[in-house]
């Protein structure tokens, strides 16, 4: 019975982490976009002011609230990963609408535009990180003049296609994302330029374009203008043979014109079309049949008025003008297409040679037949793309595609990732140490990529090479995703980031495609995407394995590590609680967090609880008691809500153990941790007032007599920082009240100790040692490790103290 009961329980949260879309009616690896248009699309029906239905409004309000969660990347990703439960607390979005009309008639401006891309906060940031000359409306539904520069922005981007791309953000929508950008008002273009400025979004993360406001009116005649001015217009006109060896190492189109010199295709858009389409890889040359430059191919010229040539790369127009295939119609795409289709690329054809590639630096495309017609462009491209950017992969042949349709190669393709047509980048790292591309095809893109992936330490393993690597020595962090889900996509720049951080530890993190090999994510019972295990050694030595609950973060996923190797709070179970909590000894002290991994308020508040944690490391004790894995513990001690924070003080040898007092502040952050445990700390371990002193040096005579060093803050009442400090001065005491008296004197009531003292500011920490020797001055900062490490160096050269017995 236990055991169907189990089995439901996964059932359920299954159910509940894909209810939201499947109430939407789209996959989970929905766009923002298949939200949007789906969200529309029941709006219309379902709205109140169109339903009959009696519970319309109560329908609609759950349907806005999938919508508000799911356009969201943040809260996205909690739905994906907790369901509802992730949503329970922290979350006021859907609890209004708009009107029927606002859907029919604002709602979604361009979503049927397929010329205009509509942007999300991540695709906008990829759009300022790549080279692509982009021109973007940023707007709003609700802008009466948005709507009326929609028909001028819809014809800009049907004459600008294939010249410049243009896309449209919802400021409502996103409006955090246009605030951090600089959008003041709606609607405005912005522009991202070729060389335009670069700058890091964060520490890590990409480097974006900096964009420049589109100047003039806002009509289609001025879009075009600017569109088109911000490209560069290669095609050439070919003024004699002598400049020819400079362009035929590359496919060339040669046009030719009539007997006028002229040319009656339309400059614009075909040229710019040609020009952009090319960049690098092939060249449009323009040739005057009257100037006898070109005669052989000239005489090629059919009676219309231009006539058009595509060459093959390294045959020449004037020692093989037969060799040039006929180009009938001026459509600048078909042209492109087949002119780059004409580049030879590396192959590999030796099985041998495949299974060796780990230990290279290479891309490899696994070609099984399925690469699309845009994408087999791309491939064609990235030969020289790579001669162009050298930095990236220093040496002579980087790309290769191995055709995976053949037998002889099949089995190998297979065996190193499945059987789809794919790109990978090896980092030459060593076996399974490479990554696949699954983002949008650019050569930007896979630059972008194969950089990021060459200077990390990412893996992507078969079942079979993941059994070997595990058993490598080293430990692993494994990253269970898929490659359509949206929050791992977003999440894995930062994964891959962690990896180099890492590697020094020999901590090494692979990449687990749950689609490709579903086996292995059924072995390790993975239920959403992503989630991540670290599989190793804890700080006692013991073989664990550990999931990952932090945010999408790189330092987060580090600090993950930390923990598991020193950790700053200690995980606690009803076991635990009974052998370590309940039989302590007598001086330590704990506190402890009660809590949920669904529950917003707790995962917002726990970076904060370990920062104090780190603190005090050594003072205090930590503990964190996941509460839905051992509720009956949490309700014995009356937890009743999450985050519930307790207190166990340190008591008086004999005392029985006291039970746990609740925190009592609203204000749930570091220093109100530290002001909290200090403030309490004070009554069983206080630091002494020496204020009243009439001689501070024979009160310290007194005191090393005793057989104790001395420790004094010397603080002004009036400071700020002074009174900032006291906590930390208070926590920092608690370990050495054997040995060292810690002090505090006033130098605002009582001045005539501090003279001669040669005080140059407040607070100022000041350690005086047994037997006469020279005092010392502390750095004061708010770092109780700090304070304690400074502290213990000078302890280690002052006169060693007999330890003394409690009372």
């Amino acid at each position: 019975m236990k055991k169907l009961l189990f089995v439901l329980s996964l059932v359920v949260l299954a159910v509940n982490n894909s209810e939201y879309y499947e109430k939407l009616g789209v996959e989970k690896s929905a766009t923002s976009k298949d939200i949007r248009k789906a969200f529309k699309k029941l709006a219309l029906t379902m709205h109140p002011d169109k339903s009959k239905e009696p519970d319309a409004h109560e329908k609609f309000m759950e349907l806005n609230k999938i919508y508000e969660v799911l356009k969201d990347d943040e809260t996205r990703k909690k739905y994906d990963r907790w369901g509802e439960k992730g949503l329970e607390d922290g979350f006021n979005g859907g609890g209004r609408y708009e009107s029927w009309s606002f859907f029919e008639e604002e709602f979604g401006l361009y979503d049927e535009d397929p010329e205009i891309h509509v942007f999300d906060a991540v695709e906008l940031q990829a759009a300022m990180a790549s080279d692509d000359v982009w021109m973007i409306k940023f707007y709003s539904e609700r802008c009466s003049h948005c709507h009326d520069m929609a028909p001028a922005w819809r014809e800009a981007a049907i004459q600008l296609e294939g010249i410049v791309k243009l896309g449209a953000i919802s400021c409502r929508d996103y409006r955090r994302t246009c605030m951090n950008i600089g959008i003041t008002g709606y609607p405005t273009v912005m522009v991202f330029e070729q060389g335009a400025q670069r700058y890091q979004i964060y520490h890590g993360g990409k480097y974006v374009r900096r964009g420049k406001k589109l100047p003039g009116q806002k009509t289609v005649e001025n879009f075009v203008e600017f569109g088109v001015k911000s490209v560069s217009h290669r095609v050439r006109e070919i003024l004699g043979i002598v400049s020819l060896p400079n362009f035929i190492k590359k496919p060339c189109v040669y046009i030719l014109s009539d007997s006028d010199g002229e040319f009656n295709y339309p400059k614009i858009p075909f040229e710019y079309q040609l020009s952009v389409g090319f960049g690098q890889d092939a060249f449009a040359l323009k040739v005057d049949c009257t100037k006898d430059v070109l005669p052989d191919l000239c005489k090629r010229k059919s009676s219309t008025e231009e006539s058009m040539f595509i060459f093959p790369p390294g045959v020449s127009p004037v020692d093989s003008p037969e060799k040039g295939i006929e180009q009938t119609a001026f459509i600048a795409k078909d042209v492109i297409s087949k002119s780059l289709g004409l580049i030879k690329v590396p192959e590999i054809v030796d099985p041998k040679i495949l299974d060796a590639i780990h230990i290279e630096k290479k891309i490899i495309a696994l070609d099984f037949g399925t690469f699309s017609e845009e994408q087999k462009l791309i491939l064609k491209r990235l030969p020289n793309y790579f001669v162009k950017n050298s930095h990236i992969f220093r040496k002579a042949d980087p790309f290769a595609v191995v055709d995976c349709t053949d037998g002889l190669m099949r089995g190998t393709c297979q065996r190193i990732f499945g059987s789809k047509s794919n790109l990978l980048i090896f980092s030459g790292n060593g076996k399974g140490a490479f990554e696949v591309f699954h983002r949008d095809w650019s050569l930007m893109n896979i630059a972008e990529f194969a950089k990021d992936v060459l200077k990390t330490r990412m893996h992507t393993p078969s079942l079979s090479v993941l059994n070997e690597l595990l058993s490598d020595g080293s430990e692993w962090i494994l990253d269970f995703s898929a490659p359509w889900c949206p929050p791992c996509n977003n999440f894995l720049p930062q994964v891959r980031h962690a990896s180099t951080v890492l590697a020094d530890k020999n901590v090494k993190i692979a990449y687990i495609d749950c689609e490709t090999y579903p086996g292995i994510c059924n072995k390790y019972g993975i239920r959403s995407y992503p989630t991540l295990q670290f599989h190793g050694k804890d700080k006692s030595g013991k073989q664990v394995k550990e999931t990952y609950t932090g945010d999408y973060d790189w330092r987060a996923l580090v600090e993950f590590y930390e923990d598991i190797k020193s950790p700053s709070v200690v995980k606690l179970d009803a076991k635990m609680w009974r052998e370590e909590i309940m039989h302590r000894p007598h001086e330590e002290i704990w506190f402890i967090d009660f809590a949920a991994n669904w529950c917003r308020p707790c995962n917002r508040m726990f970076p904060e609880f370990k920062k104090a944690a780190k603190m005090l490391q050594g003072t205090v004790k930590f503990g964190h008691v996941e509460c839905p894995e051992n509720q009956a513990l949490c309700e014995s001690l009356g937890v009743r809500s999450y985050p519930t924070l307790k207190y166990l003080a340190p008591r008086n040898p004999g005392q029985p153990v006291s039970h746990p007092q609740n925190f009592p502040y609203q204000q749930r952050d570091e220093f109100s941790f530290i002001h909290f445990l200090s403030a309490e700390l004070t009554r069983f371990s206080p630091i002494a007032n020496a204020s009243p002193q009439k001689n501070i040096f024979n009160y310290i005579q007194r005191v090393h007599q005793d057989g104790r060093h001395v420790l004094i803050d010397f603080y002004a009442n009036w400071c700020r920082p002074c009174k900032q400090f006291e906590p930390y001065y208070q926590l920092a005491s608690i370990k050495y009240k054997q040995n060292v008296l810690f002090a505090k004197v006033d130098c605002a009531t009582s001045a005539h100790l501090c003279r001669g003292l040669n005080l140059e500011e407040y607070p100022t920490l000041m350690f005086f040692p047994i037997g006469g020797a020279q005092r010392s001055t502390i750095q004061m900062d708010f770092d109780i490790k700090l304070i304690q490490d400074q502290l213990d160096r000078l302890l280690e050269k002052a006169p060693k103290v007999a330890p003394k017995d409690e009372l």
